[in-house]
């Protein structure tokens, strides 16, 4: 599968704009919107436009709107805590995707279970509805077994990422991954969510910590912006006796923070795009809307739709960086 086909799909995925037109490969399109700001902020977009190129062409007007509010995250604040409910035709069907790798997330949330030597990793906790469906019911389809996990990672600190904690705590003994940089952001949403807290956070990561399991290891990167900590997964994976690495990013869609998360997450990301060059780091999956890519590996010889390159994962990186620094200089 083309990665212009890969950038497509996840974009319509995470629905962060308007002017994207899935399936439709038309180039970078500049919306009135973005023609009027400052010319700082015009040299990023053209940059952004330039990396997009046609791999990330439906990703770029979204990111790099510039009608994008430029003000600090706040939370939701209802007058009761509200209780999430699960959508029809919420679940997906599990899929391997690599030797080591399998998709066992929901329309929502995307989660994955890396299999090591000593166990399963999953990475992502999702809403308390998709934990038992997807992941436990998921892994069951695939021929594993569940009481394999060994930890569970909360990316960050927003119900729909650690809603299953608890029950893979309770039902697997399962230990509880989680940024210490989050740990706020987590002690505050039952004013807004009843989805349960985790009983405990096992391991507490931070920039640069590695989570091992056998004869795996699963780095994490602090991507503030979306959340103030949130964490963004990369780790190897095995396709045709061939080693890749796999990054995950952490929050679909763009940057919700004002200008002080904008500019911490364009320094995390520049970081990392030296970190992706480095590791030579080639297959890519966002945590909302991966599900859409599983029917793409069929069949076989379409190619894995995860397994992009090198080039094109570092291009994803800096049209995110680009944007950022866009949306930061808008007003100057």
């Amino acid at each position: 599968m083309k990665a212009g086909v890969f950038a497509a799909t996840l974009f319509t995925a995470v629905s962060i704009n308007a002017f994207a037109q899935p399936g439709r490969d038309r180039g970078p399109q500049l919306p009135p919107i973005l023609e009027s700001s400052s010319p700082t902020a015009q040299a990023h977009i053209a940059a952004a436009k330039t990396v997009a190129g046609t791999s990330w062409a439906e990703l770029f007007p979204g990111l790099c709107d510039l009608r994008n509010p430029n003000r600090p995250f706040t939370l939701p604040n209802p007058p009761a805590p509200r209780t999430p409910f699960e959508p029809d035709d919420w679940n997906e069907q599990p899929a391997q995707i690599f030797d080591n790798l399998y998709f066992v997330g929901s329309k929502g949330v995307s989660s994955f279970a890396i299999t090591t030597s000593e166990g399963i990793i999953i990475t992502d906790a999702m809403w308390v509805y998709d934990i038992e469906g997807s992941v436990v019911d998921g892994l069951k389809t695939l021929g594993l077994d569940p009481h394999d996990i060994k930890y569970v990672i909360i990316p960050h600190g927003h119900p729909d990422h650690y809603g299953g904690a608890k029950f893979l705590q309770d039902n697997f003994d399962v230990k509880v991954v989680a940024p210490r940089g989050e740990l706020e952001l987590l002690s505050v949403g039952p004013r807004y969510s009843n989805t349960p807290l985790p009983n405990s956070y096992d391991v507490l990561i931070e920039d640069g910590d590695t989570l091992t399991l056998g004869d795996t290891s699963v780095h994490f990167t602090t991507m503030p912006g979306h959340t103030e900590a949130g964490v963004v997964l990369t780790f190897p994976v095995v396709e045709n006796n061939q080693t890749h690495q796999m990054l995950i990013w952490p929050a679909g869609g763009g940057t919700p923070g004002g200008t002080d998360g904008q500019l911490a997450q364009a320094r995390a990301l520049a970081a990392l795009i030296e970190t992706a060059k480095e590791k030579g780091i080639d297959a890519i999956a966002e945590n909302h809307g991966s599900h859409l890519l599983i029917n793409n590996m069929q069949p076989s010889d379409a190619g894995n739709p995860f397994l992009v390159g090198t080039d094109t994962v570092v291009d994803y990186l800096t049209l995110r960086m680009e944007c950022d620094l866009a949306l930061e200089r808008k007003m100057h």
